[in-house]
């Protein structure tokens, strides 16, 4: 956790720690409300994104075959697929359409 302080206007905290992502300001803004564990829980072994099928870099992206993602084998409920690298949402679905579309 950031460890934002509620006293500490949230946005303000964002702008003195640039650059942030997605996660960043919605981390921080339940953390200043209060309301993280309203939101989240621990789920032990199981969590909700696969960190080794998702999408973190320009080089994951390129190699990043979804197979194993939507294999029943697979404890996570979503990957992550970066932003910032900008695939389009054509390529992303292009990708993974033969697998919502059974």
């Amino acid at each position: 956790m950031f460890g934002v302080n509620r006293d500490l206007d949230w946005q303000f905290f964002l702008m003195r720690h640039l650059p942030w992502t997605e996660f960043a300001l919605y981390l921080t803004y339940l953390e200043a409300r209060g309301t993280f564990d309203q939101f989240h829980w621990h789920s032990g072994n199981v969590g909700l994104y696969d960190n080794d099928f998702s999408v973190w870099t320009n080089e994951d992206w390129e190699q990043w075959n979804p197979d194993a993602a939507f294999s029943e084998t697979n404890k996570g409920w979503f990957v992550i697929v970066q932003s910032f690298l900008k695939p389009s949402v054509t390529e992303v679905w292009d990708r993974v359409s033969k697998y919502i579309l059974r």
